[in-house]
């Protein structure tokens, strides 16, 4: 449901955020030294997931993703490679979740005291609201539908002398959900009318050599009704996902994402990022493809279209309507067409359509498996 571990800050969706955010790196004060090679990156045309918006991971760990950033411009020396800031994606894309990018320090990108140290980090990377709806089809106990809004605010903290920032994100999503079953006619099968989702995640993505950056990110939440909680309706989820560069166009990307589901506990995620040209960015990656292609750009806005694939869902505590306690897991595959827009390299909103299949709830204590019809999914996102 509602791919940035957060990474996007998404929610509980898989978000892988986007690997290799080259036109995004660690908020700066410009001071190159002269015997550096020159690194020129463009405005970022995908500037987060838990959402991830970030894309990796379900139930990201929000606040990580899914961010998605126009390859960059590259000029440095020939033969050389151009140092990757930040590992968008679940999301993923989490749910998140993402999930928030490194904010960049204007066109002039980063710089350091001496080339090593960052004279200043941007305490807040990313705030951002999205709203997925998915609407409740046919008829009968078995159909279901779930409206997620998910608010979170990523912060960046310098650590030590490294040019990437911890990333703390807290988030709050609510989940408004419409059957199955909802006149509780069969025991065990109703859900309740409101979950939540209430976590903080952490993420960090050290460049460890010129070619090698890892993506790592943890987060801690409590998902229930608020009805029924106890140690069940506290999850860890995380991810641990290795970058390794090729060459400008081409990215090398592998780990795992732990989901920490009734189903799913572990995950493995990876696949390669190809960037032909500036205007188009192909991530090949499981379990969240994005093929995105740039529209148009005028003036300060850039526009662009891509398809995507997630992988959604979410797990609660909760209360039955006859007084049981149980904990529910829904999942579900997802196709979507997105437009995205971005204005001064801060302000991002997004749109997209979907269509939803593969759908299932599980309950841990109650008996019955449901599986909903397919559906179609409507998303609008705002982040800045």
């Amino acid at each position: 449901m509602a791919m940035s571990v957060p990474g996007t800050a998404q929610a509980q969706r898989v978000i892988f955020p986007t690997p290799v955010d080259n036109a995004t790196p660690p908020a700066v004060t410009p001071q190159v030294p002269s015997s550096a090679p020159v690194y020129t990156a463009q405005p970022p045309a995908y500037a987060g997931t838990p959402t991830s918006p970030s894309p990796y991971l379900t139930q990201p760990v929000p606040g990580s993703g899914p961010v998605y950033t126009a390859p960059p411009a590259y000029s440095g020396a020939p033969g050389s490679v151009p140092s990757l800031a930040q590992f968008d994606p679940y999301a993923s894309g989490a749910q998140g979740s993402a999930p928030p990018a490194y904010a960049a320090a204007g066109p002039a990108g980063p710089a350091y005291n001496n080339g090593f140290i960052p004279t200043a980090i941007r305490l807040l990377q990313e705030v951002r609201f999205q709203e997925t709806w998915i609407p409740r089809t046919g008829g009968g106990n078995d159909s279901f539908g779930i409206n997620n809004d998910e608010l979170y605010a990523s912060f960046g903290i310098p650590f030590f002398s490294n040019p990437a920032p911890i990333l703390i994100t807290p988030g709050f999503n609510f989940h408004f959900l419409s059957g199955p079953n909802s006149e509780a006619t069969v025991p065990d099968r109703d859900l309740p009318p409101t979950v939540y989702d209430a976590y903080i995640a952490s993420a960090w993505r050290p460049q460890i050599t010129q070619r090698f950056a890892m993506d790592l990110a943890l987060s801690v939440g409590l998902y229930t009704d608020f009805q029924y909680v106890s140690t069940k309706s506290i999850r860890v989820l995380g991810r641990g996902i290795g970058l390794y560069t090729l060459s400008p166009q081409w990215t090398l990307a592998a780990g795992v994402i732990y989901l920490n589901r009734i189903s799913v506990k572990l995950l493995p995620a990876g696949g390669v990022i190809w960037t032909p040209h500036p205007d188009a960015r192909y991530e090949i990656l499981f379990p969240n493809p994005k093929l995105a292609q740039r529209i148009t750009t005028w003036g300060n806005i850039d526009l662009w279209g891509y398809v995507a694939g997630e992988y959604g869902g979410g797990q609660w505590s909760i209360r039955h309507a006859d007084g049981s306690d149980d904990v529910v897991n829904y999942n579900d595959f997802r196709v979507m067409l997105g437009v995205e827009g971005f204005y001064t390299q801060r302000w991002r909103g997004n749109f997209e359509v979907g269509y939803v299949f593969n759908r299932q709830i599980l309950y841990l204590i109650g008996p019955q498996t449901v599986s909903p019809g397919d559906s179609v999914m409507l998303r609008a996102g705002l982040s800045y």
